[in-house]
């Protein structure tokens, strides 16, 4: 395998507006999943869990625009593990911080040993892998897929990826056939679904931005792109829907992203959706106790969004968003 330089895609620095707009609908969605699942909410029950599965997509495409260029070049300053944990722990910690009341709750004998090896980010053998704070395994579960894309990801070539993700697409299949659904990876009691879980979409999303860049091959209509991940909604969550959405609607809302211009309110919530992923699940569940707590989240992922380092006004960046404008050049692996 061999680099060369060709034209490529708007260069890293450049937002794509639309992806953030999906970020900020799939991080609502999440919310609205675990709120029915914490308030017994039986009759409102929707497979919300996919907008995570729909996220994995996203981190594997973002992460191959990002950082693969550096990492073929050699010009990461750091090891990418160590920039992804300096971007996602200290907001993480938030979480798993509000989350210590709880744990106290659930463990009383030995919440301080769970509490200090999920702050490690070391999953633990109990009811969740992360029990101060759910939501935690998936953000494990992207830092293994990111250290694995560091390691040797991007160094393959497209036909070894689709390669190594169809074998990991029979492997996951086998694990939600054996538990119902793709809703997987997160437990004790299946806990063997988590790396093909986050494997399977990650790859999809950088072989997606490999083949197409910023540039989507054909036009998806806007109404689509948008409805896409509110469709989950009216989904109640079975293996062979949840595949048809893994494997056809997700990219599909991805690659229709890179020519949406969405509302100024999506762009905000894009901005914000990793914080109010990383401290909603603690306060909804005090919010059972007292409502107060679940009107902090939207204060707090506030508050805290320019804490993990993703710059609020940066999705408000002028620039041409046109994609016809003048292409850039990097290094991509050429097959030979």
């Amino acid at each position: 395998m061999i680099c060369k330089v060709i034209k490529q895609e708007l260069p890293a620095s450049v937002r794509l507006d639309g992806l953030d707009g999906l970020r900020g609908i799939a991080a609502l969605l999440v919310v609205w999943h675990h709120f029915v699942i914490i308030y017994g909410l039986q009759q409102f029950h929707f497979a919300g869990y996919l907008a995570v599965d729909f996220f994995f997509m996203l981190s594997g495409f973002v992460m191959a625009r990002t950082y693969e260029n550096r990492l073929l070049e050699g010009s990461l300053a750091e090891n990418l593990l160590i920039v992804r944990l300096r971007r996602l722990w200290p907001v993480a910690a938030v979480g798993m911080l509000l989350g210590v009341y709880i744990l106290t709750q659930r463990h009383p004998d030995h919440w301080e040993w769970i509490a200090a090896f999920n702050f490690l980010l070391i999953p633990v053998s109990a009811l969740y892998l992360f029990p101060i704070n759910n939501p935690m395994w998936s953000i494990f579960a992207e830092l293994v897929a990111n250290f694995l894309h560091a390691k040797f990801i991007y160094k393959m070539r497209i036909t070894n990826l689709v390669k190594l993700c169809v074998a990991l697409i029979g492997l996951l299949y086998l694990q939600a056939v054996q538990f119902g659904s793709l809703d997987i990876g997160w437990s004790a009691s299946n806990w063997e679904g988590l790396l093909p879980r986050v494997m399977v979409p990650y790859l999809i999303g950088i072989v997606l931005y490999r083949m197409y860049l910023d540039v989507s091959p054909f036009s998806v209509p806007i109404w689509l792109t948008a409805s896409i991940l509110p469709g989950l909604l009216f989904m109640n969550g079975s293996v062979a829907s949840d595949f048809v959405f893994l494997l056809l609607f997700c990219p599909l809302a991805i690659l229709g992203a890179l020519k949406w211009s969405p509302p100024g309110v999506l762009k905000i919530l894009g901005a914000m959706s990793f914080p109010i992923y990383a401290i909603h699940f603690p306060l909804m569940e005090m919010s059972r106790n007292h409502w107060a707590y679940f009107l902090l989240i939207p204060v707090l992922a506030t508050a805290l969004t320019p804490g993990a380092r993703t710059c609020f006004f940066s999705r408000f960046w002028p620039g041409d968003s046109s994609l016809g404008r003048k292409a850039t050049t990097r290094a991509v692996l050429r097959q030979p």
